[in-house]
């Protein structure tokens, strides 16, 4: 996340960690949005990363079209200014109805807005708002640059059990990848686990056998 400290960046670094993707989620904050905007953009260019995954806003219960064209257009103009200074901005699909990106028809608008803008790619978060993980893989291929391999157990349960234990076909997906040449990272997501060590394990496993 942004919100870490160079000392906290340096112990990550000091253990020979490669750079993913940095975060700015400001999803449940109450701090200003702009300040930490503006820090992000600070931080991906003080500690070298070349991608930043941004989590909007939610919208309010029962939002009103101005209150959805404004959080766009605020998200438009963070966007312009970060990919402008040269940073790889994902939106990714986020699981929350409340959320922008929510689900492929939300990502739709989102990236007809922001044209140059692109995805990090969730396999469970899609799989969590009811669309179908091939049919969204397909659709934002061409904007795909980083991906988070999730699996869920069924369609709005947030429970993420080992990728290649659930309901989500994550190890077609990751074929599929591998298959079309795909570089960049894919970082394994298992939310709620009792022994993470165990389910990541067992996750890698699935993913490569």
């Amino acid at each position: 996340r942004t919100s870490l400290s160079d000392e906290q960046m340096a112990d990550f670094d000091a253990a020979g960690l490669q750079h993913a993707c940095a975060i700015l989620d400001v999803v449940y904050t109450k701090d200003p949005v702009p300040e930490l905007q503006e820090k992000a953009i600070v931080f991906c260019k003080k500690h070298g990363f070349e991608r930043l995954m941004y989590c909007p806003p939610l919208l309010p219960e029962g939002a009103t079209p101005e209150q959805k064209d404004s959080l766009m257009a605020d998200t438009k103009a963070f966007a312009e200014k970060a990919i402008s200074a040269g940073i790889d901005l994902l939106f990714e699909d986020y699981d929350n109805p409340r959320a922008i990106t929510f689900n492929m028809e939300a990502l739709d608008k989102l990236f007809a807005a922001i044209p140059n803008a692109n995805h990090a790619y969730d396999t469970g978060n899609f799989f969590f708002a009811g669309d179908d993980p091939i049919q969204t893989f397909e659709h934002f291929r061409d904007r795909i640059s980083h991906v988070h391999l999730k699996d869920r157990v069924a369609v709005g349960d947030k429970a993420s059990p080992a990728a290649g234990t659930g309901a989500v076909p994550c190890r077609q997906l990751v074929d599929r990848l591998m298959a079309e040449g795909y570089q960049g990272w894919i970082t394994i997501e298992g939310y709620g686990a009792k022994d993470m060590k165990e389910q990541l394990k067992v996750s890698v496993e699935n993913m490569i056998k």
